[in-house]
């Protein structure tokens, strides 16, 4: 058995694969295992230079995996805490407050909105913020407000309002209803539903390597309108001076070209 993933391994992963989704000087008929060496050449650079071996890059290509299967489920099912605390509209708290709380509910330290635990530390608390801060930009990761969940509040609240009710969790829970899979049939089921949603995941991997590195296939407008735009964010990921130098170049190239 390997060994647990720790909080800076994370944070190196996601920083390494945010810059290698990120630049649009390679090819766009790239494939996972192509786009999962080149994360762990980019995670070298976040890494302590004695990792040891079966930390960080050393972990092979079984990082992009790990990430895949474990770190960005964690993420949306965080981004799913914090559209419910924005849901809820809270005053007189910062951005960073409102993570703060979303972080909580995510540990299971509160059932919904808690002012309490708006100075909660997300950052010591849950070892994947770090990471989840480095990709939170990307579209992968980005979620709509515009139908926000319904607020759901904690029982311990100091903010009350007609019609939540102080016994109200979180998570909704039902009981099951008739017909409903139980034993093996739903562990299967389970499985099948696993399994469809892993390939769903590679598939919307795939596409977004297409989207942001296949800019040569792109119509004239879309190229230069989505191409500055990516190569901009690029811009603020590389640190590489000589990544950092093409990249420059190519945004010269661009602006040119409109004239």
């Amino acid at each position: 058995m390997g060994r647990h993933w720790s909080g800076s391994e994370i944070t190196a992963a996601c920083k390494a694969y945010a810059k290698a989704t990120l630049n649009p000087l390679v090819g766009a008929d790239r494939d996972i295992d192509s786009f999962s060496r080149e994360i762990l050449t980019h995670m070298a650079d976040f890494s302590p230079a004695d990792a040891e071996d079966g930390t960080f890059q050393h972990r092979g290509l079984r990082v992009y995996q790990y990430l895949r299967d474990n770190v960005f489920n964690s993420f949306h099912k965080f981004n799913k805490c914090l559209r419910h605390i924005y849901a809820c509209n809270p005053t007189g708290v910062t951005e960073q407050q409102k993570i703060n709380m979303a972080a909580a509910v995510y540990n299971k330290k509160v059932k919904g909105l808690d002012y309490a635990f708006k100075d909660y530390n997300a950052a010591s608390h849950w070892k994947m913020y770090q990471g989840w801060v480095a990709v939170r930009h990307l579209p992968k990761f980005s979620f709509d407000n515009n139908s926000p969940p319904k607020c759901m509040v904690s029982s311990g609240s100091t903010e009350t309002e007609e019609g939540w009710s102080s016994s109200i969790e979180f998570v909704e829970t039902r009981m099951p209803a008739r017909g409903v899979k139980r034993g093996r049939d739903a562990a299967k089921e389970k499985e099948k539903v696993d399994v469809a949603s892993k390939r769903r995941e590679v598939a919307r991997d795939a596409q977004l390597l297409k989207m942001t590195e296949g800019m040569s296939e792109i119509s004239a407008a879309l190229k230069h309108q989505n191409g500055v735009a990516t190569i901009v964010e690029a811009l603020k990921v590389v640190t590489d001076p000589e990544q950092k130098k093409k990249l420059e170049e190519k945004l010269v190239e661009m602006a040119l070209d409109l004239k």
